[in-house]
C-alpha cells in the first residue's frame, strides 16, 4: 500500500470521525501469510504495517479477497482485536471445501458482529447455511 496510502487512510478515518465507531474495511490482497513463492510474488508487501495501522485506528473487521479461499483469523494489539475475513468466492464451482462458492451475512448490533455464512450445495443447487 505504501506510506502515502496508509497516511491518507488514517486521515480519512480521523476526518470522518469514525474513531470509536464500529468500522469494516476492505482491501483486495490477502492478509494471511502464504507459501514462500506467493509471499514474494502476490502478497501485500507492507501487510504488517497495514495491520498495525488499522489496529491502532481500532478497525473492527477487515475483509479481503485475492485468494478465493475462505478463512478467518484475529490479530490483536494494545487491548484491541481485529477480525480478518477472507470470504472466498461467491461464484466459484469447486469441490474443495475452502474454495466452494460462499458468502457472508454480517449483522452489527450493540458493537458486536454476528457473521453467518451461506455455502453453495451443488446437489441441491442452492446456498445453504453453514453450521
Amino acid at each position: 500500500m505504501g506510506q502515502g496510502q496508509l497516511d491518507r487512510l488514517e486521515r480519512e478515518l480521523r476526518d470522518r470521525d469514525l474513531l470509536g465507531k464500529f468500522t469494516i474495511g476492505l482491501v483486495h490482497h490477502n492478509l494471511h501469510k502464504r507459501d514462500k513463492i506467493h509471499e514474494m510474488t502476490a502478497s501485500l508487501r507492507d501487510r504488517d504495517e497495514v495491520l498495525a495501522r488499522l489496529l491502532a485506528l481500532r478497525m473492527n473487521i477487515l475483509c479481503h479477497g485475492h485468494t478465493h479461499r475462505a478463512h478467518r483469523f484475529e490479530v490483536s494489539m494494545e487491548n484491541h482485536t481485529m477480525l480478518i475475513i477472507g470470504s472466498g468466492s461467491s461464484t466459484q464451482n469447486s469441490t474443495d471445501p475452502e474454495r466452494v462458492a460462499r458468502y457472508n451475512l454480517t449483522q452489527i448490533e450493540d458493537g458486536k458482529a454476528r457473521i453467518r455464512t451461506r455455502v453453495y450445495d451443488p446437489a441441491h443447487r442452492r446456498f445453504e447455511w453453514l453450521v
